[in-house]
């Protein structure tokens, strides 16, 4: 079932890819890319509708987590439930939030002065959805739902910083998947990791191709439900230990970015230089 979702996810979502394009070219919703060209933003929609979609028949078709009592018996509802408020919040981020104060402490400053920016509504999206994934976990194991709470604001929004040239975001996404899919078979539930994982894998695998081409921006429309879906599947799975460690190393890594960017840090790093512009066109 999990080949199957995610081939039958690629499919649907590459065949969908130009056709967003188009209407949202035809729609006047581009914006300049770090070249200066117009290209169509919040085209991530592709492949996070399709995601849904899947989610949403995956219970339906019969597929289950292997074990559901370490897993949780009910994975799919907060999952798409998460997935939509984070694609609404950051698809308002795309529309309005142009000209703002960025980061973390750009949006706090706002806040202090009496402004509510777009990133605001995006961040409070970010965390309704992570309520949406810790509340399960907070009836046997409240450690892990405390983190689930951190883990999905910070994997989304590390998404969304990288997601300033074409494919970083989404080869970001499958190289930590890859680093989840490991904490999981560590815990014995590979497979419900890759069954949490595989409908957003599959359709972002259709999509990327144009977004390497510089054809098309996922925004944080896409980037915020991909890290939102990571986090389900690693918060899910993963050992607590892992879903700890991940938790500090992401909060040093927006410590981090408040200083530093991460376009610079890849561009004076080879091996982090070639990784970048693989299978890029532009």
């Amino acid at each position: 079932m999990v080949v199957f979702s995610s081939l039958l996810a690629f499919g649907i979502s590459r065949l969908l890819a130009p056709k967003f394009e188009l209407f949202f070219v035809q729609k006047g919703f581009v914006a300049r890319n770090y070249r200066g060209e117009l290209i169509p933003f919040s085209c991530g929609l592709t492949f996070v509708l399709t995601g849904m979609v899947f989610y949403t028949l995956l219970p339906v078709s019969g597929a289950s987590p292997a074990n559901a009592s370490a897993a949780g018996s009910d994975l799919f509802s907060p999952l798409v439930a998460a997935l939509a408020i984070s694609m609404a919040g950051g698809l308002l981020d795309d529309i309005a939030g142009a000209g703002e104060d960025k980061g973390i402490g750009g949006h706090l400053k706002a806040l202090v002065e009496g402004r509510v920016t777009a990133g605001a509504f995006k961040a409070l999206s970010l965390a309704i959805a992570g309520g949406l994934l810790a509340t399960p976990f907070f009836g046997r194991e409240p450690e892990r739902g405390v983190a689930a709470l951190l883990l999905v604001p910070l994997t989304a929004n590390t998404l969304n910083l990288l997601d300033l040239r074409p494919g970083r975001a989404g080869k970001a996404f499958f190289f930590l998947a890859l680093i989840g899919l490991l904490g999981a078979k560590a815990s014995g539930l590979g497979s419900n990791f890759a069954l949490l994982t595989a409908p957003l894998a599959g359709s972002l695998a259709g999509y990327l191709p144009f977004d390497l081409k510089g054809r098309v921006m996922m925004g944080d429309a896409g980037a915020n439900p991909l890290g939102v879906g990571l986090a389900a599947g690693l918060v899910t799975t993963a050992p607590l230990s892992w879903v700890i460690l991940s938790v500090v190393l992401l909060v040093a890594l927006h410590v981090l970015a408040e200083r530093y960017s991460f376009t610079r840090v890849i561009e004076a790093n080879p091996c982090l230089r070639f990784l970048d512009s693989l299978g890029r066109s532009s």
